[in-house]
Formats: structure tokens, C-alpha cells, sequence
């Protein structure tokens, strides 16, 4: 870890609009095509240029679905024009929508729940593999640079390697891991949470994908903490200071789709909320500075010293972070 945290690069999380043409079983923001929140452009725009100042370095749009924003395409020309990298995260029914920004996208994370049978189920409809694979089909055949982004359960654990070799056909970028995160919908399908066994078998196989794709192929990334990083990871945060730009020590930072401000995760208890995009940076910083650093810091650390306490080897660290900040 280092002055970015866990990333290697300084990321926004974007959510735009929780309205979303799918209503997937376990979506943590609970979107679906029933919602209607989203954040007025101008507000966007105004806090994207105040965090690229800060030394954010890389939007990432998520949701809802994302390509239904009516806004998109001002919001990724603005992006790019302030010298933010764009990727965007979509459940890749759009094919249309993700032709037509191609070209100002450096990366389109594609969600998948693993086979045919376990990816309709958790989406909540029938046909929706054989739509996703039809149009990652054509994006590859366009060479449109995408990754995937796989929800690791209890279920679908065991289709691993069915989405790395997925991947690999279709010429994925990237394979993203991301264990089912138990807020919003996700609660409700909590018993597919993996346990803590199954972490440790999800890290061990990624990290051997990872060694794999250093001779070639298909990137592995993973969203899991190591118990022994935690007293280098803890030592270099506390170095940090109040002074310090806002990047240094909240990383990703995240803008909700009502335009909430929080720090590290969507799901952290709005304890820890830098604030609203509608008022003013200036406001937003000072509060930070006087308040809210402390206030996260010691969430931080109170994350790091259950994690240390425990006995389970491998953590989930954003998602111990929401626990933690409840």
C-alpha cells in the first residue's frame, strides 16, 4: 500500500443513476428499471474537476446501468477534456450504447455471474448469457478493449476457470474477482456470501492466474487483503496528514447516485460522508480537513485492528470497511 491505498491509480466511482434495465438479485446499489435517482450533470462536472485537481486519476462509471444516463456522453467528453481516464461498468445488454462511445473509453468492465445457468439466475433473467456472450462476441471481433467483472459466490465459485477461459476466448483485457457484496439486494442473498475458506481459495487461484498472465493473456485482478500486509499497510497510513490532498487517504472515493460524497465503498454508513456535490468544493475540503480525516482515519484503523485480530487469513477489504463503519 502506498499514498493511493490498495489501487494503483486514484479512482472516482462514479453511480450516476440507479435506474438500470436489469434488476439482478444481488446488486449492492439495488438498482433496477423502477429507480429514477441520478445526478444533474452540472453538479458532476463541477466535482470531477475539483477531484482531477485533487489528483484523481481515473473515473469509473458504474450504477445502475450506466448507459442509460441520459447525460453520458457530455459526462465522458468532460471527463476526458479535464485529463480523466474513462472506464465505464455496464452489464453489457447495450451493445449499441457501448459501440457508439468506444472510442472514448479506455476500458468497459462487462459483469458476469459465471455459466449460462448461474449468470440468468443471479441476473434475474432468462437469456441474458446468450445476449451477453452474442454481444462480447461482436465487441471482440471490434477489437473494443474490455475486461470482465466477476461476482464471486458460494454458487458460482466453481465456474472460475469457466470465466478465466471465457475470458481468454474472447480477448478480454482484464478478469476482475469481486466477492458478493452483502448491501443492498445482496443482503438478501447473503447465504451465497463466501466463507472465509473460500477467500483463501479465491486469492491462492487469482494469484495464480495473476503469475499466468505475466507470460501473456488475460490480467487478474482481485479485491482481496493478505493478513500479513496489514502492519506495513497500517504503518504507511498513518503517516498520513490532514494536510495531505483528500486522494492520499480516500481511494476509491465514491459519488452515489442521490450525489453523496463517502469514502472507499458504496454501503459506508453516511457517518463518514464528505458531503453532497451540490455544495460548494470549498465547503466539502474544509470539512474534511477538520473533520472527516479524523473521522475516517480511525475507521480505517479500527478496520485494520479487526482484521489483525481475527483469524481468518484473507479479508475482504472494502466490504470489512462498510461492516466496520456501521
Amino acid at each position: 500500500m502506498n499514498k493511493t491505498g490498495f489501487l494503483p491509480a486514484k479512482v472516482i466511482h462514479l453511480h450516476p443513476t440507479n435506474l438500470c434495465n436489469l434488476n439482478c438479485l444481488h446488486c449492492y446499489s439495488s438498482s433496477s428499471p423502477k429507480k429514477k435517482d441520478e445526478v444533474k450533470i452540472e453538479f458532476i462536472n463541477e466535482i470531477l474537476k475539483n477531484l482531477q485537481e485533487d489528483g484523481y486519476e481515473i473515473l469509473s462509471i458504474s450504477g445502475g446501468e450506466p448507459l442509460v444516463y441520459p447525460k453520458i456522453n457530455e459526462l465522458i467528453n468532460f471527463s476526458k477534456k479535464i485529463g480523466l481516464k474513462v472506464n465505464l461498468i455496464t452489464n453489457g445488454m447495450l451493445l449499441n450504447r457501448v459501440i457508439d462511445i468506444s472510442s472514448k473509453v479506455s476500458m468497459f468492465a462487462i459483469s458476469i455471474d459465471g455459466s449460462e445457468e448461474n449468470h440468468d439466475v443471479m441476473r434475474n433473467k432468462t437469456g441474458a448469457f446468450i445476449k451477453l456472450e452474442e454481444n462480447i462476441r461482436i465487441l471482440s471481433s471490434l477489437k473494443i478493449s474490455f475486461g470482465l467483472a466477476f461476482c464471486v459466490t458460494k454458487k458460482n465459485i466453481k465456474d472460475l476457470m469457466y470465466v478465466y477461459d471465457f475470458a481468454t476466448k474472447y480477448n478480454a483485457k482484464l478478469l476482475q474477482l469481486h466477492p458478493l457484496a452483502s448491501i443492498g439486494r445482496g443482503e438478501e442473498v447473503n447465504e451465497s456470501a463466501l466463507s472465509p475458506k473460500e477467500l483463501e481459495r479465491l486469492y491462492l487461484t487469482a494469484k495464480l492466474l495473476e503469475e499466468a498472465s505475466l507470460e501473456g493473456g488475460v490480467k487478474v485482478q482481485i479485491d482481496l487483503l493478505p493478513k500479513n500486509s496489514i502492519p506495513h499497510s497500517r504503518l504507511t497510513h498513518n503517516q498520513l496528514s490532514s494536510s495531505d490532498p483528500i486522494s492520499h487517504q480516500i481511494n476509491p472515493i465514491v459519488i452515489t447516485e442521490n450525489g453523496k460524497i463517502i469514502p472507499f465503498a458504496y454501503g459506508v454508513s453516511d457517518k463518514f460522508k464528505l458531503g453532497n456535490i451540490e455544495q460548494p468544493w470549498k465547503d466539502i475540503e474544509n470539512n474534511y480537513r477538520e473533520n472527516n480525516f479524523y473521522k475516517i482515519k480511525s475507521l480505517v484503523q479500527d478496520n485494520f485492528d479487526q482484521c489483525q485480530k481475527s483469524e481468518e487469513k484473507i479479508h475482504d477489504w472494502y466490504q470489512s470497511l462498510v461492516k466496520c463503519s456501521v
